[in-house]
């Protein structure tokens, strides 16, 4: 049952593209609203990195609410 008051954030570290990204966000959205922040590439095991000298960028990825890059590109 979905409860349209519950927001759940989905992200990974494989990128924005990964099929299993799409796949849990196919089953999840049934139980309420979901938010999609994931990195536009795989950026596996740079977990220590942060941003400080530049901007974050974030931009709508459809088809669910997605955004990308939360970190500089490589």
């Amino acid at each position: 049952m979905k409860n349209d008051n519950l927001l759940i954030l989905l992200t990974n570290d494989d990128g924005i593209h990964a099929p299993g990204l799409f796949a849990l966000y196919q089953e999840i959205k049934k139980l309420g609203k979901v938010l999609i922040v994931a990195p536009d590439s795989e950026r596996s095991a740079v977990g220590h990195a942060i941003t400080l000298s530049q901007p974050l960028r974030v931009w709508p990825w459809p088809p669910a609410n997605r955004a990308a890059h939360p970190i500089p590109p490589k």
